[in-house]
């Protein structure tokens, strides 16, 4: 008598589905393993390579000994002095050869002040000792008519005057400062003007035994003969 089968529990059926999953943890079984054993070795050289890169890349400073204790120090070197700040000329002849030549120092001129010169001294009109004429009044009156020279306007015009004209005798003798008090016309005041210019030096006044400016007038008189 053959036994029968039950389909509900035939194994036939489930086969493929039991080789599929064994399949599936096989393959799982393979990519666990493969994956352990790369992460493992991973493991075991990651921190020899970690410490061979630091090593790699670590910079060696080699220390200088130290110097002995008998070596004597270097010795100091000499200062050099500064240049000279004076200007030095260079200059080149035809041999050449150079010559130097210093400028010299800047050096102000002497300032110069200028003085005023002291004021004259005052005019006297009435002094102790007048002045005077060489040889006197008379000596004078003769200087005059030699050197008159009547002009010939006034001769056509019929003048004639007498004319004041006034001066100062300076200290020394000298005729200064000669002016027209009193005219009679502009010719004959010219004439008398350049007759007393032309006086030699006058004995000069004196005040108190000193010789002072002096101021003097002097009638001139025209007359038609």
């Amino acid at each position: 008598m053959e036994p029968k089968k039950n389909p509900e529990v035939d194994a036939e059926q489930l086969r493929p589905a039991l080789v599929g999953v064994g399949l599936f943890f096989a393959a799982a079984f393979v990519l666990v393993a493969f994956t352990y054993g790369v992460s493992s070795g991973n493991g075991d050289g990651g921190e020899d390579d970690a410490i061979n890169k630091e090593i790699q890349f670590e910079q060696v400073v080699e220390e200088e000994p130290p110097p002995p204790e008998d070596t004597p120090p270097p010795p100091e070197e000499p200062e050099v002095p500064p240049p000279p700040t004076d200007e030095v000329n260079e200059v080149e002849n035809d041999e050449e050869e150079t010559q130097m030549s210093i400028a010299p120092p800047d050096v102000e001129p002497p300032k110069v002040t200028n003085t005023p010169p002291p004021p004259p001294e005052k005019i006297v009109d009435f002094p102790e000792e007048q002045p005077s004429f060489p040889g006197g009044e008379e000596a004078m009156m003769k200087f005059i008519q030699q050197n008159i020279k009547y002009p010939e306007m006034a001769v056509q015009m019929g003048d004639q005057g007498r004319v004041y004209v006034q001066f100062v005798v300076e200290t020394d003798g000298a005729i200064t400062q000669v002016k027209t008090v009193r005219g009679v016309t502009p010719e004959l005041d010219r004439e008398a003007e350049r007759v007393v210019k032309a006086m030699p030096k006058w004995s000069p006044g004196k005040q108190r035994g000193r010789p002072v400016r002096v101021r003097y007038t002097v009638p001139i008189y025209f007359r038609l003969g």
